[in-house]
């Protein structure tokens, strides 16, 4: 009975954590209209950082804009517990944006860093009971030790379960806005190319000279050359046609530049339904023609 009791009661402390992380940091309910905008400038950021690099000629990525979306993006990293610098400087960094930025520090961790989190914190806790022991003969260090293996799980399960009540209170109580912004950032990070961009991103290290067209058709494969260097013009203009409008309307206004990101995303999901489509009639056809 004294072990139920004692893993509920760290179970209940790991789910108190979590909606203490939650409550002191920028996520909480009372900070949403700063936070819809901060949401409407990371999404602004990462276009702007995928539009660019889309770009043959690579000019953007000498901009100054280009380095503010790098700075927002990597906050929206951290934000979500991904540390996109290497090493220890990296975490260093994540752990100053952390304490800077009111992020949740426990909710966002993966589950194999938070459950190494709860065990350090219960040995912690349990090494200072040992202290007293030896120096003031208060509490028992040898049992509390022995505890740890049990009470580390519990406080990581709490810590689970009460991030898993919040995505559901978060379900029900963020606006439609929100819910958009974290949809559209969702679709322009899911294939991962952008954090690999970004965590190889350095502004110290000397961009690539733009090639002219004759250059960047020499030395590719038959099968991957354009079909002429005028393609290729035609294709940066166009690339670049689109990073200097988003740009621009950046300059002109926040919801401007975000309904410009909104349009190419729903462009760029029309044209996969119509590339769906028109897989599914040429598989009915052969499927017709087999008959």
């Amino acid at each position: 009975m004294d072990f139920i009791t004692d893993a509920s009661g760290h179970f209940l402390a790991g789910v108190t954590l979590s909606f203490a992380d939650r409550y002191y940091s920028k996520s909480a309910g009372r900070h949403s209209t700063n936070r819809i905008e901060d949401k409407k400038k990371q999404v602004v950021a990462l276009n702007y950082i995928i539009e660019a690099n889309s770009n043959p000629d690579k000019e953007a990525l000498k901009s100054r804009e280009y380095l503010e979306a790098m700075v927002s993006a990597k906050s929206f990293f951290r934000g979500k517990g991904i540390e996109p610098e290497k090493g220890i400087l990296g975490y260093a960094k994540g752990a100053i944006e952390s304490v800077r930025s009111y992020s949740e520090r426990i909710n966002h961790l993966p589950w194999n860093k938070k459950l190494g989190t709860a065990f350090a914190m219960e040995f912690t806790l349990d090494a200072m009971a040992m202290v007293s022991q030896i120096a003031f003969g208060l509490g028992n260090g040898l049992t509390a030790l022995a505890k740890t293996s049990y009470q580390g799980l519990a406080l990581f399960a709490g810590m689970q379960t009460g991030k898993g009540l919040i995505y559901v209170k978060d379900a029900m109580t963020r606006s439609k806005d929100e819910k958009y912004l974290d949809s559209m950032t969702k679709e322009l990070t899911s294939d991962g190319k952008l954090l690999e961009i970004v965590k190889n991103y350095s502004p110290t290290v000397a961009v690539e000279v733009p090639k002219t067209p004759a250059q960047a058709v020499e030395g590719q494969s038959s099968s991957d050359k354009p079909e002429s260097a005028d393609a290729l013009k035609a294709m940066g203009k166009r690339i670049g046609q689109q990073t200097v409008e988003i740009a621009g309307r950046v300059r002109g206004g926040l919801d401007s530049a975000v309904e410009a990101v909104k349009e190419r995303l729903n462009r760029n999901a029309e044209a996969r339904r119509a590339e769906e489509e028109e897989k599914k009639k040429r598989y009915n056809s052969m499927l017709d023609k087999n008959r």
